[in-house]
């Protein structure tokens, strides 16, 4: 018999889950939504769904279990990236170039040197691409007259896609059961995370750290109070030499304040330290957008751990890593349209966060739905050979 080719679906992904893939990331996780879902009878999607305990499959499908009971069932939910051995292809930002004898593409997660191409010029950051697909390439270009503006993923065709991806599992699960080794498998890096904490930390108000040196139990200090504090102590002790020493960021169990106005301090963090921030980070979920604080304990944590993840405490920073990418995507709130007389408009917001509680707010006069710890699809997928 004649061998069937693989069925293939669209991937939308970002610019870092592109080049995660590319240095070999062999997992995704999606959101389950409710178009996916399929209600019984007497359930629907926005009282019951709340209440899902399990998902398990049975007879080939996905059925949704309640918590409170667990063997009724709610309904089933539809995976719509497919079954293991069915392909994926990536769908990515993208632009086209080039013209006569030559055509290619350009692609966003190749980095900001690709929107230094001029448009038609081959200066070696494009892909070639093969004459059999010149006529898609002309009929995009032409028919759209958008040879070089930027396209979303949305709108990218399966010609143009460079990665074509096999299915090799697909389970349910909440977002909050990633095992530290999953998260290494999405791709995390402690480049991906330090480019989301810098900005915020950047921001964040540290002091210098002073100490009073010959009196008192080493308590900690920024420069607007150590004067006061010295002034203090030698008035207490006058005949002991007080003076007011700098202690450039010394290690410590955990984030230094300063003892008078509780302004924090420059710190880093001792092996134990970094063990005691991943456990607090683990219980206490700093939401989005991150504080300022937070963000520069999170980035003094992370400057403390191997950048491979191979240390003592690599695994586990991968797994805060991922859940700070996870709310940086997911924890804003994002439109559901509907139609309205032959056009979209906004109907509602959805946002599913890392850790909180189920709730309803408002957000530009509409309804803004919070689902927390959402129930996922995690994919898991190798690399095919693509021209």
């Amino acid at each position: 018999m004649p061998e069937t080719a693989i069925k293939e679906r669209g991937l939308l992904c970002t610019d870092a889950s592109v080049q995660a893939i590319r240095r070999g990331a062999t997992m995704t996780r999606r959101v389950i939504t409710s178009n996916q879902f399929r209600p019984a009878r007497g359930c629907s999607w926005d009282r019951d769904w709340p209440k899902v305990g399990s998902i398990r499959p049975v007879d080939g499908e996905w059925r949704a279990y309640l918590a409170k009971y667990p063997g009724v069932s709610i309904g089933t939910v539809r995976c719509p990236y497919g079954k293991v051995g069915d392909g994926l292809y990536v769908r990515e930002g993208f632009r086209c170039t080039g013209g006569g004898d030559w055509k290619g593409l350009l692609y966003r997660a190749d980095g900001p040197d690709t929107a230094k191409s001029l448009c038609g010029v081959n200066d070696g950051r494009a892909r070639t691409l093969p004459q059999r697909l010149w006529p898609d390439w002309d009929q995009l270009v032409y028919e759209t007259r958008r040879c070089c503006n930027w396209r979303s993923p949305l709108f990218m065709p399966r010609w143009a896609s460079r990665e074509l991806l096999e299915i090799t599992g697909v389970r349910v699960e909440r977002v909050q059961d990633i095992t530290p080794e999953d998260a290494i498998a999405e791709g995390v890096t402690t480049s991906l995370v330090a480019a989301l904490l810098t900005h915020r930390a950047d921001k964040a108000d540290v002091g210098e750290h002073y100490w009073v040196h010959g009196h008192g139990s080493g308590e900690s200090y920024c420069e607007r109070c150590i004067d006061k504090a010295v002034r203090k102590a030698q008035r207490l002790a006058p005949d002991a030499e007080i003076d007011a020493s700098r202690s450039p960021w010394p290690d410590g169990d955990g984030p230094k304040s300063c003892e008078s106005c509780g302004r924090t301090v420059e710190y880093t963090l001792t092996d134990w330290g970094v063990g005691a921030d991943l456990d607090h980070f683990d219980s206490y979920s700093p939401g989005w957008p991150l504080t300022t604080h937070d963000a520069f304990a999170l980035e003094q944590l992370f400057d403390a751990v191997c950048g491979d993840w191979s240390g003592e405490h690599g695994p586990d920073a991968a797994r805060l890593g991922f859940h700070l990418l996870w709310d940086s995507l997911h924890a804003a709130p994002k439109p559901r349209y509907r139609t309205v007389k032959g056009r979209k408009v906004i109907d509602h917001y959805v946002s599913h966060p890392w850790a909180g509680d189920p709730e309803r707010r408002q957000h530009r006069g509409l309804p803004w739905i919070i689902y927390p710890n959402p129930w996922v699809w995690p994919i898991s997928f190798r690399r095919l050979p693509h021209d």
